[in-house]
């Protein structure tokens, strides 16, 4: 009975968060679009991977394709049932393990709901079922099947990245992106490290997302020394971040330091006769624009933590930045049209991603799955790949439990996919984010 009352309240907080977030993982770096590129496309094609037969995802409540002896299942758990997502993700993945000789070796899982994915996750983890669990999908299925397979003992390979990491719900609990937390960490530990950042600003959304990264920056700034002196959130839902901006830049730790604030067009008391409170119209722009070009006395850096949909609205209201003051951000960042529209701000960011936004040519699978495809990958594809060549490379080793198959993952590592790092050194998360810099209308790898 308490078992029963137990599972019903997981499955229940699943729901919730389900209901709470419903939107599509429409990407791997939570709906940021990929930046294009002269010689890639990203159109969906409907088209099934050459080698292998994928069906179209289902529209029944779970819709389960089992093969005789499957070593793997693959969970396809995302809010739409019918969300191209997954199928991008399932041609690639098929591809990578068929490539190994490995494709009659995974059974496809497509729940309709958290609900029937812990439902599904129940029939899985039966002593008789598969050896490994890859789950892809939305946050709300993500908690759902994470309780389930940490209660089970099954080892669970987590593809897509949630804001934090799920790893403490069990030891066979592998998370292969970092979460949005450790991705802040590692921009923390490179703006200290390798941009050697005296004086670090923190600007993020009062939600799940912001607080996780300003969490993980200031956590790995703190143990390496420098100092993050101005910590400000600002309403998740909000149309504007001006006042936010203007007040991080005139912090009392900043002037005092010869920091210079940044400039307003009108004053408070001509933006009350204008438009009827004091906070409205307000127009910033940085002093690199004003008579008084002074820099600041240290390099400092300003991490701006924002949602995919208010990149262009936040960029059209943040001015060029002072003069030793350095852009950092999350992958939200990963707008192709606001990098480039707004340049005098972006230019020579950097910008921290749980995958690159396309992959190395220099790896012979996407350059064979390209061929196949007639057209370059799309970002789920290289998710789908690079998860796929990791699983194929784990079974390749013949496990016989779900105990040998939990020793070996860590074993893989470090893992270098065509767009994915992983390395669990620190433990079952991926602590490898990407740092990437966009200067002069491209987007570059920095590691």
């Amino acid at each position: 009975m308490l078992r029963s009352s137990k599972y019903i309240l997981i499955t229940l907080l699943a729901l919730a968060i389900w209901l709470a977030g419903c939107e599509a993982v429409r990407s791997p770096f939570r709906r940021a679009p990929s930046p294009p590129s002269k010689s890639r496309t990203t159109e969906v094609e409907e088209s099934a991977v050459r080698d292998t037969t994928i069906s179209e995802p289902s529209t029944a409540a779970v819709h389960v394709e089992t093969e005789s002896g499957s070593g793997v299942a693959l969970m396809l758990a995302f809010a739409w049932m019918n969300d191209p997502a997954a199928l991008s993700f399932e041609r690639a993945f098929a591809f990578a393990m068929n490539r190994e000789g490995l494709g009659g070796h995974v059974t496809i899982v497509r729940p309709g709901s958290p609900f029937e994915a812990a439902s599904a996750c129940d029939s899985l983890t039966a002593s008789d079922g598969p050896l490994l669990l890859v789950f892809v999908g939305d946050e709300g299925s993500a908690a759902a099947v994470t309780l389930r397979s940490a209660e089970s003992g099954m080892p669970l390979l987590k593809v897509t990245a949630d804001q934090r990491a799920y790893t403490s719900f069990g030891p066979r609990i592998f998370e292969f992106l970092p979460s949005g937390r450790m991705q802040a960490a590692a921009m923390g530990r490179f703006a200290a490290r390798e941009l050697e950042l005296k004086h670090l600003m923190v600007l993020a959304p009062n939600d799940a997302k912001g607080r996780a990264h300003a969490e993980g920056f200031r956590e790995a700034v703190d143990r390496l020394g420098p100092d993050v002196e101005i910590l400000r959130f600002y309403p998740a839902q909000a149309t504007s971040v001006r006042n936010e901006v203007a007040d991080i830049f005139a912090g009392q730790s900043r002037t005092e330091r010869g920091g210079l604030p940044l400039q307003s067009a009108l004053s408070p008391n001509e933006r009350t006769a204008m438009f009827g409170n004091p906070s409205s119209g307000e127009v910033l722009f940085g002093a690199a624009d004003s008579e008084d070009t002074a820099d600041s006395i240290e390099p400092e850096g300003f991490f701006f933590v924002l949602s995919p949909e208010r990149v262009e609205m936040f960029s059209s209201q943040l001015p060029r930045l002072p003069a030793g003051t350095t852009l950092l951000g999350n992958s939200s960042w990963l707008n192709p049209d606001a990098l480039a529209r707004w340049t005098s701000l972006t230019n020579g960011m950097y910008i921290v991603a749980p995958l690159l936004p396309q992959g190395k040519d220099t790896v012979t699978i996407l350059g064979d799955f390209e061929i196949a495809q007639g057209r370059a990958a799309e970002a789920w594809e290289l998710l789908g790949l690079d998860a796929g060549t990791f699983t194929a490379r784990l079974m390749k080793r013949q496990p016989q439990t779900r105990g040998e198959i939990a020793r070996l993952i860590p074993a893989l590592t470090p893992f270098v996919g065509s767009a994915v790092e992983v390395d669990f050194s620190k433990g079952n998360e991926n602590r490898a984010a990407r740092i990437l810099q966009y200067e002069y209308g491209e987007l570059r790898e920095i590691r």
